[in-house]
Formats: structure tokens, sequence, C-alpha cells
């Protein structure tokens, strides 16, 4: 299983051809589902995470997968923030649309920073800044499968996934900075909240992995 994720990780961050990296995610993701040694937890922003990185790595990667018909998100949902890593993604099926977005401090903004800090892989709070500010979308492109993007560190964007079908990334982050994330949420709401990340049960993981197999053997062999 740890050769797979880090021959994936190896193949990731030399910007392996798009077909050469599904074939290393297929066979850790057979691989990991006969041995149930995968798991997942469901993002607040509607998606299961599925972590694939290799222990030591400092780098992390991760399967994104929002499912056709199950996209619970946590509220409040404020889909707007940027990241401490540089953050690259490809498109394994279904369709992705990456929004970057202008944030700048205004007093008379309409929105308000807050900071998310991680407790683990399961539990994150946000706090408020009391920073007020306005936020404008810049620009938005849909990914489709065979397809990628990048996300700079600090750069603040939101990700839509195309609805009535399975949609997946698989995702490297890296060159962590020094830099706490931040959300763009609403004025005149509670000063912090704590966001759970359900783990979910072998079963449904297992089933999870198993349908994104599925369809990748349809799309890639």
């Amino acid at each position: 299983m740890f050769d797979y994720r880090e021959n994936l990780l190896k193949a990731l961050k030399a910007n392996t051809p798009h077909i050469e990296a599904i074939k290393i995610l297929y066979e850790l993701l057979i691989d990991g589902a006969k041995k149930n040694c995968l798991s997942s937890v469901w993002s607040p922003f509607g998606f299961s995470i599925i972590y694939l990185n290799p222990p030591t790595s400092t780098d992390i990667v991760r399967l994104h997968i929002w499912l056709s018909n199950m996209r619970p998100k946590q509220v409040p949902d404020w889909p707007i923030h940027f990241h401490s890593w540089t953050l690259y993604s490809r498109i394994l099926c279904g369709s992705v649309t990456n929004n970057i977005y202008e944030v700048q401090q205004n007093r008379n903004g309409d929105r308000e920073l807050y900071q998310a800090k991680y407790i683990n892989n399961n539990s994150s709070t946000l706090e408020s800044t009391g920073v007020r500010v306005s936020c404008k979308l810049l620009k938005s492109k849909t990914y489709h499968a065979g397809q990628s993007y990048f996300v700079k560190p600090g750069e603040y964007h939101s990700v839509d996934a195309g609805e009535n079908m399975l949609c997946a990334t698989l995702v490297l982050m890296t060159d962590q900075n020094s830099d706490i994330p931040c959300i763009v949420g609403d004025v005149n709401h509670s000063n912090d909240y704590t966001y759970e990340r359900e783990i979910l049960d072998g079963e449904r993981s297992l089933k999870i992995i198993n349908e994104l197999s599925a369809t990748l053997s349809n799309i890639y062999f």
C-alpha cells in the first residue's frame, strides 16, 4: 500500500501524464479496497476526502469525491477560502468549476474574514478576525476529466462540482507556508464555529471507492 502511495506522490510531483497517474491511483484503490485500509471523511464543503499521501510525507495527496446524489454541507456554508499550500488538482471524472476572487479589506464591506485552524484531520475551527472585507468574483473556469488546474497560496477560491454526476479530483498540496488559512464569512455571525468532519465507516468508504474505481475503469481503460 505504501509503495503505491509513494509512487503516486512521485508521479504527481513529476507532473506525470494524466493516464500514468490514473493507473497508479487505480491500482492503489483496488489494493486498498481488498485490504480495507482506505478511509474517508466528509469535508464541510460537501465532498468525501480520502487521504493517500505516504505517512511520513510533508506533502498531502487527497482524493476529493462529490457523489451524484449526496453532498451534505455544514452550516454556515461559506465556500470562499484560501490555502497555505500550492494546490494542484487533476480532474478524474465529472466536471469542476474553480472560482477565483479578489478579497480586499474594507471597513464598510459586507463580508468578514474568519481564520481556519485545524485541530486534527477530522476537526477544525473558524474564528472571526473582525476584519471587514469586500469580495469580487474575478474569473471562473470549468474543467473536465483529463484536465487540471492549480491554486496559488493565498489565492481566494471556491469550487463547484458538476450536478447530478460523480465528480472526483486528485489533489496534491505542497510547499506549505506559515499563513493561517482564511474563509470569507458573513457579518454579524458568531465569533467562532467548530466543523466536525464525519468519519465514514468501512462499508460507506468501500462503496465510494468501488464506485470511483468502476468509473475510472470505464473512462480510461
